[in-house]
C-alpha cells in the first residue's frame, strides 16, 4: 500500500521537528532569518510608499505653480484691458459731442420706457383647451 501525499507530509514535518527539538538553536536561527525578512520587506514597501509620496507632492507643487502662472498672467492682461478701455473711453468723450450724448442718452431712457410698458400690460389670456372630439 502506498502513502498518501498528507502522511508524506505528516512524516517530514515530524521530521522536521525531531531535528529542530535536538538543535533549538536552529529554531532561533529560521525565526530570525523570518523576521528579517517580514521587517526588511516592510522598511522597502515603506520606501517606496514615501518615494510615491513625494512624487505625488511633487507634481501637484508643479501643477500649482502652473496654474499660479497662469493666473498671474491673466490678471496682469485683465489689469491692461480694464485700463486701455478706460483710456479709449476718455478719449472717445473728448470725441463725441454733448449733443450727440444727450441724444443717446436719450435712446437709451426711451428703450426702457418701453421694456417697462412692455413687462406691465397684461398678458393675453391663454386660448381655451381643446378637448379631444368623441369617439
Amino acid at each position: 500500500m502506498n502513502p498518501g501525499i498528507s502522511e508524506e507530509v505528516g512524516q517530514t514535518v515530524r521530521n522536521i521537528i525531531e531535528a529542530l527539538k535536538i538543535q533549538p538553536l536552529s529554531i532561533v536561527l529560521v525565526l530570525l532569518i523570518g523576521m528579517t525578512f517580514v521587517f526588511y520587506t516592510q522598511q522597502r514597501n515603506m520606501d517606496t510608499r514615501d518615494n510615491n509620496l513625494m512624487q505625488l507632492f511633487a507634481a501637484q507643487a508643479a501643477i500649482h505653480e502652473q496654474w499660479r502662472r497662469v493666473f498671474e498672467t491673466q490678471e496682469a492682461t485683465v489689469a491692461n484691458l480694464v485700463k486701455d478701455q478706460k483710456d479709449m473711453a476718455d478719449k472717445l468723450m473728448v470725441c463725441i459731442s454733448p449733443e450727440v450724448l444727450n441724444q443717446v442718452y436719450e435712446q437709451q431712457e426711451r428703450a426702457l420706457v418701453r421694456q417697462r410698458e412692455n413687462l406691465l400690460t397684461p398678458m393675453p389670456p391663454a386660448p381655451p383647451k381643446i378637448d379631444a372630439p368623441p369617439q
